[in-house]
Protein backbone atom coordinates (compact mmCIF):
# COMPACT_ATOMS: atom_id res chain seq x y z
CA UNK A 1 0.00 0.00 0.00
CA UNK A 2 1.18 3.40 -0.66
CA UNK A 3 1.96 6.48 1.53
CA UNK A 4 -1.24 8.11 0.42
CA UNK A 5 -2.89 5.09 0.22
CA UNK A 6 -2.68 4.51 3.89
CA UNK A 7 -4.43 7.50 4.59
CA UNK A 8 -7.10 6.77 2.36
CA UNK A 9 -6.10 8.86 -0.10
CA UNK A 10 -5.87 7.42 -3.50
CA UNK A 11 -2.34 6.96 -4.81
CA UNK A 12 -2.36 9.27 -8.35
CA UNK A 13 1.51 8.38 -9.14
CA UNK A 14 0.32 6.03 -11.73
CA UNK A 15 -2.03 8.03 -13.36
CA UNK A 16 -0.18 11.17 -13.65
CA UNK A 17 2.62 8.56 -15.36
CA UNK A 18 -0.07 7.47 -17.88
CA UNK A 19 -1.59 11.58 -18.32
CA UNK A 20 2.23 12.56 -19.27
CA UNK A 21 2.61 9.30 -21.34
CA UNK A 22 -0.10 10.29 -23.13
CA UNK A 23 0.30 13.90 -23.14
CA UNK A 24 3.31 12.98 -24.83
CA UNK A 25 2.10 11.49 -27.25
CA UNK A 26 -0.17 14.14 -28.04
CA UNK A 27 3.04 16.53 -28.72
CA UNK A 28 4.62 14.13 -30.39
CA UNK A 29 1.42 14.07 -32.94
CA UNK A 30 1.85 17.65 -33.63
CA UNK A 31 5.43 17.65 -34.47
CA UNK A 32 4.55 15.07 -36.91
CA UNK A 33 1.55 17.11 -38.23
CA UNK A 34 4.33 20.63 -38.55
CA UNK A 35 7.24 18.94 -39.48
CA UNK A 36 6.21 16.12 -42.46
CA UNK A 37 9.98 15.36 -43.32
CA UNK A 38 11.33 14.73 -39.65
CA UNK A 39 13.96 17.41 -39.40
CA UNK A 40 13.18 17.88 -35.84
CA UNK A 41 11.86 14.83 -34.43
CA UNK A 42 15.34 13.37 -33.59
CA UNK A 43 15.49 16.75 -31.38
CA UNK A 44 12.65 16.88 -29.40
CA UNK A 45 12.41 13.27 -28.70
CA UNK A 46 14.92 14.17 -26.14
CA UNK A 47 12.69 17.32 -24.85
CA UNK A 48 10.10 14.22 -24.98
CA UNK A 49 11.90 11.59 -22.81
CA UNK A 50 13.58 14.50 -20.32
CA UNK A 51 12.81 18.07 -20.40
CA UNK A 52 14.83 19.14 -17.84
CA UNK A 53 18.06 17.96 -19.23
CA UNK A 54 16.47 19.47 -22.05
CA UNK A 55 15.90 22.17 -20.78
CA UNK A 56 19.79 22.67 -19.77
CA UNK A 57 20.87 21.81 -23.49
CA UNK A 58 18.99 24.98 -24.82
CA UNK A 59 19.68 26.88 -21.81
CA UNK A 60 20.66 29.90 -24.21
CA UNK A 61 17.23 29.73 -26.05
CA UNK A 62 15.39 28.96 -22.40
CA UNK A 63 17.21 32.27 -20.76
CA UNK A 64 16.53 34.17 -23.68
CA UNK A 65 12.22 33.85 -22.74
CA UNK A 66 13.43 34.57 -19.21
CA UNK A 67 12.99 31.30 -18.01
CA UNK A 68 14.20 29.66 -15.29
CA UNK A 69 14.74 25.37 -14.79
CA UNK A 70 12.08 25.01 -12.67
CA UNK A 71 9.33 25.67 -15.25
CA UNK A 72 6.69 23.22 -15.70
CA UNK A 73 7.48 20.52 -17.90
CA UNK A 74 5.08 21.48 -20.43
CA UNK A 75 6.12 24.87 -20.59
CA UNK A 76 9.34 23.77 -21.30
CA UNK A 77 8.27 21.28 -23.86
CA UNK A 78 5.71 23.51 -25.43
CA UNK A 79 8.69 26.14 -25.95
CA UNK A 80 10.97 23.43 -27.28
CA UNK A 81 8.83 22.74 -29.76
CA UNK A 82 8.76 26.51 -31.48
CA UNK A 83 12.32 27.13 -30.93
CA UNK A 84 12.87 23.56 -32.73
CA UNK A 85 10.29 24.26 -35.58
CA UNK A 86 12.17 28.27 -36.10
CA UNK A 87 15.56 26.66 -35.86
CA UNK A 88 14.47 24.56 -38.44
CA UNK A 89 12.34 27.38 -40.70
CA UNK A 90 8.83 25.77 -40.09
CA UNK A 91 7.87 28.67 -38.07
CA UNK A 92 9.02 32.04 -37.20
CA UNK A 93 8.37 34.27 -34.20
CA UNK A 94 7.60 37.91 -34.80
CA UNK A 95 6.75 40.60 -31.91
CA UNK A 96 3.14 41.99 -31.89
CA UNK A 97 4.65 45.55 -33.30
CA UNK A 98 6.18 43.89 -36.62
CA UNK A 99 6.37 46.51 -39.82
CA UNK A 100 5.22 45.42 -43.05
CA UNK A 101 8.11 44.61 -44.76
CA UNK A 102 9.39 42.43 -42.00
CA UNK A 103 6.19 40.35 -42.03
CA UNK A 104 6.32 39.62 -45.59
CA UNK A 105 10.23 38.66 -45.21
CA UNK A 106 9.52 36.89 -42.50
CA UNK A 107 6.57 34.57 -43.94
CA UNK A 108 8.35 34.66 -47.09
CA UNK A 109 10.71 32.66 -45.12
CA UNK A 110 8.39 30.05 -43.73
CA UNK A 111 7.13 29.26 -47.00
CA UNK A 112 9.48 26.51 -47.56
CA UNK A 113 8.45 24.51 -50.95
CA UNK A 114 4.71 25.77 -50.78
CA UNK A 115 4.02 27.57 -54.19
CA UNK A 116 1.72 30.83 -51.87
CA UNK A 117 1.51 33.79 -53.49
CA UNK A 118 2.60 36.92 -50.45
CA UNK A 119 2.74 40.80 -51.72
CA UNK A 120 3.84 43.75 -49.70
CA UNK A 121 0.92 45.87 -51.45
CA UNK A 122 -1.96 43.66 -50.20
CA UNK A 123 -1.29 45.00 -46.84
CA UNK A 124 -1.71 48.77 -45.78
CA UNK A 125 1.17 50.23 -43.86
CA UNK A 126 -0.16 51.84 -41.24
CA UNK A 127 -2.50 48.18 -40.26
CA UNK A 128 -0.79 45.31 -37.66
CA UNK A 129 -0.27 41.80 -37.64
CA UNK A 130 -3.78 40.62 -36.94
CA UNK A 131 -4.83 42.51 -39.85
CA UNK A 132 -2.42 40.91 -42.13
CA UNK A 133 -2.72 37.59 -40.94
CA UNK A 134 -6.50 38.15 -42.26
CA UNK A 135 -5.54 39.57 -45.29
CA UNK A 136 -3.36 36.30 -45.97
CA UNK A 137 -5.64 33.83 -44.83
CA UNK A 138 -8.23 35.20 -46.99
CA UNK A 139 -5.94 35.12 -50.22
CA UNK A 140 -4.87 31.49 -49.32
CA UNK A 141 -8.03 30.27 -48.67
CA UNK A 142 -8.69 28.64 -52.13
CA UNK A 143 -5.36 27.32 -52.04
CA UNK A 144 -6.54 25.39 -48.82
CA UNK A 145 -3.76 27.18 -46.71
CA UNK A 146 -3.82 28.96 -43.56
CA UNK A 147 -1.50 30.74 -41.27
CA UNK A 148 -1.65 29.73 -37.90
CA UNK A 149 -0.32 30.29 -34.56
CA UNK A 150 0.96 28.54 -31.47
CA UNK A 151 0.26 30.59 -28.30
CA UNK A 152 3.47 30.56 -26.31
CA UNK A 153 1.37 33.69 -23.35
CA UNK A 154 3.53 36.04 -24.70
CA UNK A 155 3.13 39.31 -27.10
CA UNK A 156 4.50 37.71 -30.11
CA UNK A 157 3.69 35.50 -32.73
CA UNK A 158 4.76 32.38 -33.76
CA UNK A 159 3.40 31.85 -36.67
CA UNK A 160 3.39 28.72 -39.13
CA UNK A 161 2.17 28.02 -42.23
CA UNK A 162 -0.19 24.61 -42.59
CA UNK A 163 -3.04 22.88 -44.87
CA UNK A 164 -6.61 23.24 -43.42
CA UNK A 165 -7.23 19.85 -42.67
CA UNK A 166 -3.87 19.67 -40.59
CA UNK A 167 -4.50 22.85 -38.73
CA UNK A 168 -7.97 21.46 -38.18
CA UNK A 169 -6.40 18.43 -36.36
CA UNK A 170 -3.71 20.24 -34.81
CA UNK A 171 -6.12 22.72 -33.29
CA UNK A 172 -7.22 19.72 -31.66
CA UNK A 173 -4.33 18.23 -30.42
CA UNK A 174 -3.30 21.19 -28.61
CA UNK A 175 -6.41 21.27 -26.79
CA UNK A 176 -5.56 18.03 -25.60
CA UNK A 177 -2.10 19.16 -24.30
CA UNK A 178 -3.59 21.67 -22.70
CA UNK A 179 -2.19 24.29 -25.13
CA UNK A 180 -3.43 26.77 -27.88
CA UNK A 181 -3.25 26.30 -31.94
CA UNK A 182 -5.30 29.12 -33.50
CA UNK A 183 -5.67 31.28 -36.78
CA UNK A 184 -2.64 34.16 -36.65
CA UNK A 185 -5.24 36.64 -36.66
CA UNK A 186 -6.86 35.42 -33.95
CA UNK A 187 -4.13 35.83 -31.21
Amino acid sequence: MGLFNMFGRRNNDKDNTNNDIDKIEVYRNIVKLIDTNGVVSERLNKCFDDPKAYFNEYRDNYDDRCMEEDEDNDTIIWIGMVDAFQDNDLLVEMDWKVERDDFVYCIKGILGDKSLPIEETWFDEEEEFTQWATILNEKWAASGYVLADMDIDSDSYCVFISDMETYEKLVTEARKAGQRIDLAQNM
